[in-house]
């Protein structure tokens, strides 16, 4: 389990990067103001911060021989992931308003939610409630993706 945790928290500090990267390049903020930037580079800094405690902290622990990764495990880390690749492609394409929706519903599936009305209420509430939130109080336009 620690080989693993080890190379989740460098795929981790990867994507950290890759948000740093990919938000220097929204518009600067002015006078005064942040830029819609700000808190994706703050939260890619934190990735990168945290996945590199993790790496420490996994440094010191001892490797024990008959130490074995389920592969149940390893399965549902890959799927988890798969999902949200799955979703940081189809944001651009088909919008934040039409991706996030099935996004969390299939993630909120996947982890065992089978009841309808749980998947379908908390999916389109969170949507809406995330698009509020960015776009009134952050100012923060979300990807609109063909349909729009």
């Amino acid at each position: 389990m620690i080989k693993i945790s080890r190379i989740f928290s460098s795929l981790m500090i990867l994507l950290g990067i890759y948000v740093i990267f990919t938000a220097k390049q929204f518009p600067a903020g002015t006078n005064g103001v942040l830029g819609p930037g700000f808190f994706p580079i703050l939260l890619g800094v934190l990735l990168i911060a945290l996945s590199i405690i993790q790496i420490v902290h996994t440094r010191h622990d001892k490797v024990e021989e008959n130490e074995k990764t389920d592969p149940a495990t390893i399965k549902r880390i890959l799927i988890s992931a798969l999902i949200i690749i799955a979703y940081m492609v189809f944001i651009n394409i088909l919008g934040f308003l039409i991706s996030t929706p099935m996004f969390l519903f299939s993630i909120m599936f996947y982890f065992g939610v089978r009841k309808k009305s749980t998947l379908i209420l908390t999916s389109l509430v969170t949507t809406a409630v995330l698009y509020f939130v960015f776009l009134k109080f952050l100012s923060v336009s979300l990807p609109t993706g063909i349909f729009f």
